[in-house]
């Protein structure tokens, strides 16, 4: 059987605040929240991030929805402690009025939330679920969605990937980490 775990817990050993300093994921980041996001109409907007690790993308959206909606809503989920604390850390201590975040630190299928999002987004995390909790997962993003709301699914591509890891082994992860 496989460990269920494991998926996410491995990534407390990795070192995701380099993230920050690379802005690796910027570019998709931005095409995202300016060709997509930024492109709803109303005066409130709700987004849900399935496995928000050290919240990047939650950073890049403060700026770009402030003043355009009335009514933000941020939420998300992150089970990994050591991106959720990182998270806690950098987020604002004080949002501008009517901006709201709520996290949880659970796997997606572990959180509970009422509430229904235009927007849920799924960035570089699909390949982290099991594959026999693919329905049940995919029922749930459903579930999570307004009618007419949108689900954004971000995979990387293997190749470029791999390249990545070849030409730069040390993008995220920090020598003599992994192990005992």
């Amino acid at each position: 059987m496989k460990n269920k775990d494991f998926f996410y817990l491995q990534y407390n050993k990795i070192n995701w605040k380099n993230q920050e300093k690379t802005k690796i994921n910027s570019f998709i980041n931005d095409y995202i929240i300016q060709n997509v996001i930024s492109n709803h109409k109303g005066d409130s907007i709700s987004i849900f991030d399935i496995g928000f690790g050290i919240g990047f993308f939650f950073k890049m959206l403060f700026p770009a929805l402030e003043g355009k909606y009335q009514k933000i809503l941020i939420e998300g989920c992150e089970p990994s402690r050591v991106n959720y604390d990182y998270f806690l850390k950098k987020k604002p201590k004080e949002l501008p009025a009517g901006i709201t975040i709520n996290t949880h630190k659970k796997t997606f299928q572990d959180t509970k939330t009422d509430i229904k999002f235009d927007f849920v987004t799924a960035i570089y995390v699909f390949p982290h679920f099991l594959s026999e909790d693919l329905e049940s997962v995919v029922k749930k993003i459903h579930s999570l969605l307004k009618d007419g709301g949108i689900f954004i699914l971000v995979l990387a591509e293997d190749k470029y990937l791999e390249n990545k890891l070849k030409t730069e082994q040390d993008l995220f992860i920090e020598k003599g980490k992994f192990g005992r």
